[in-house]
């Protein structure tokens, strides 16, 4: 009796997480569709100075495309914390495999810090962006010093994308292992993760087309697929 109650919960905690892995590839294209619309990759190659000066110049101008951005990342962020993570580890019946397990760590410790770091992001940027607006010359370059617009995101990347690459890519290993899900959906693994280790290539670098080239493979196409099929196995979980 008790194991038949602990099945039937667990298939719940699936179908509930499928359903918030559907809703995390949605939030992957809003993010990246906002992203688009925000200075933060044209500051890929700037000084303190220009960057901070591109930056706040566009960002008063419209803050909505980098707040919906934000935002999306904490939901992102949160459903993947709740539920995604521990429930694929569930889905793919290894919890009992240490590079899964380890995976999965370090995937919500990734998601816990992004989360945390995009409500520190658009709580305070109002702040900056209003001080900075009504500051001198030479208080501006010291804002620049600082806060360094592209710091921050430097070391987000080594959570955001070079860490969660490595999280897909223990949940592509181990599907393609216990042949739980289909090559297809290993395949998609892959095209994720390469997408967002070029993506954090491309910040660590100060390339911009190497972001964008991972922005568009694991935020519009990996990220979303990846998250659809899994969200689908998870809900037809039996």
């Amino acid at each position: 009796m008790n194991d038949q109650g602990s099945k039937s919960k667990n298939i719940l905690f699936l179908k509930i997480s499928g359903a918030c892995s559907i809703i995390q590839s949605f939030l992957y294209i809003i993010a990246v569709a906002a992203l688009s619309q925000t200075p933060l990759l044209d500051l890929l190659g700037q000084s303190r100075i220009q960057g901070m000066e591109l930056f706040m110049r566009s960002y008063p101008a419209n803050p909505w495309p980098l707040m919906i951005m934000c935002l999306a990342f904490i939901f992102m962020g949160l459903l993947g914390f709740i539920a995604v993570a521990p429930a694929t580890e569930l889905f793919l019946k290894e919890q009992e495999n240490g590079w899964l397990t380890l995976g999965k760590h370090l995937g919500m410790l990734c998601l816990a810090v992004i989360t945390v770091y995009y409500t520190w992001f658009i709580v305070t940027m109002p702040e900056k962006a209003a001080l900075y607006s009504i500051s001198d010359s030479a208080t501006k370059s010291l804002i620049a010093k600082i806060y360094d617009p592209q710091e921050p995101s430097s070391w987000i990347s080594w959570f955001m994308f070079a860490g969660m690459g490595l999280w897909v890519a223990a949940v592509g290993s181990a599907a393609y292992r216990n042949k739980t899900l289909s090559k297809g959906f290993t395949l998609i693994c892959a095209v994720k993760t390469g997408g967002f280790w070029l993506a954090h290539a491309g910040i660590i670098f100060q390339q911009a087309p190497l972001a964008i080239i991972g922005a568009v493979a694991g935020g519009l196409i990996g990220g979303p697929a990846y998250h659809v099929w899994l969200g689908i196995a998870m809900r037809r979980s039996q």
